[in-house]
């Protein structure tokens, strides 16, 4: 069935997690925590796939926020060469963002700082939608899109381990705008503190609108303006909002650095 093809998949991420677990050099009570929750997650994921109901649909939310922050217990160092590519990537696409939002109006910034903290609740907010509209008949559907588009952030999350630019650049000792602390307050509280590669932010509300789409065009479309402008917020925020063209570039040049196997 479909949401049997995204339990597999959730359950293989785990495996993934504990497998890389036990060959990185972790202290081993983080090794041990690691292993012993995605045990732990493998089985509640198979358990409560034999239900239905309210749990079965809104447990995925769980898998994916012990799938996120599981994902950042893997991080050991960062590999400052790959961070210097991406910013190199990120300046010569962009320009300088400080510069390129200096003449901005500052009801246009502050919107997109809410339209950033936002996303946060995109992923359940969207099941919500579908519950309000009485359309949990697709709730299955709705995950395997969503839960597989965020697990495979996660997973190059797990191996290719870059700060983002709010940290290397020192970007909140310039910021100016009330809500623009409240975005980053919130990113540093409620974050793993590194980079998700490809994008969780971007990611989800384009798995959202694509999984509403066939059952709720008009908020699938909302959901893909919110998308384009979150790609021009996490710039405001010093967020780098252009990783997912990037991953065969990183790839070949941690080959090339020998971070990952030919």
């Amino acid at each position: 069935t479909v949401r049997g093809m995204s339990d597999l998949f959730a359950i293989g991420y785990f495996c993934l997690l504990a497998l890389l677990a036990l060959v990185r050099p972790l202290p081993a009570r983080r090794r041990a925590l690691i292993v012993g929750t995605a045990v732990v997650m493998s089985g509640a994921i198979y358990g409560v796939s034999t239900t239905s109901g309210p749990v079965r649909d809104w447990f995925p939310i769980v898998i994916i926020l012990v799938a996120y922050y599981l994902s950042g217990r893997l991080y050991v160092r960062p590999s400052p060469s790959i961070e210097a590519s991406l910013i190199a990537w990120d300046q010569g696409l962009l320009g300088d963002p400080a510069a390129a939002f200096a003449t901005c109006p500052a009801w246009l910034l502050t919107t997109l700082d809410v339209i950033y903290l936002g996303t946060f609740l995109t992923v359940p907010a969207g099941l919500l939608a579908l519950s309000l509209a009485g359309q949990m008949g697709r709730a299955d559907h709705y995950w395997m899109i969503v839960m597989g588009s965020l697990l495979v952030c996660y997973a190059g999350t797990a191996v290719i381990h870059t700060r983002p630019p709010r940290i290397l650049e020192r970007t909140r000792e310039r910021a100016e705008r009330p809500m623009q602390h409240v975005a980053f307050q919130a990113v540093e509280d409620f974050t793993i503190g590194i980079n998700t590669i490809p994008s969780g932010h971007v990611a989800a509300p384009l798995a959202v609108g694509l999984a509403l789409l066939p059952s709720l065009p008009m908020i699938a479309f909302c959901d893909r303006t919110v998308m384009s402008s979150l790609i021009v917020s996490k710039s405001n925020t010093g967020v780098p909002p252009m990783k997912l063209p990037r991953i065969r570039l990183l790839s070949d040049h941690m080959r090339n650095a020998g971070e990952l196997p030919g």
